[in-house]
């Protein structure tokens, strides 16, 4: 593996390698920052997929305790 920080620059601690060193800070801050919002849009899109099952469950249980449901299920079956 390919290190991105040449070791002897690291011991030797030169103005190069502080600029190489808060660059690559740098990076990590902004993936950081884009890995909140992945996570946060994650989170609502679950919550918004809960609320959509419930939903759907709601309506269909509503839908089979409807007086037309039996009505089309009897017909559909003599059918």
């Amino acid at each position: 593996m390919d290190s991105l920080l040449d070791f002897e620059e690291c011991v030797k601690d030169s103005p190069e390698f502080r600029l190489k060193l808060e660059l690559f800070e740098a990076d990590v801050n902004v993936l950081e920052t884009h890995l909140d919002k992945v996570m946060k849009l994650c989170g609502k899109m679950v919550e918004a997929g809960q609320v959509y099952n419930a939903a759907n469950q709601l309506f269909l249980s509503a839908w089979l305790s409807s007086p037309c449901s039996t009505r089309r299920t009897a017909s559909s079956t003599t059918v």
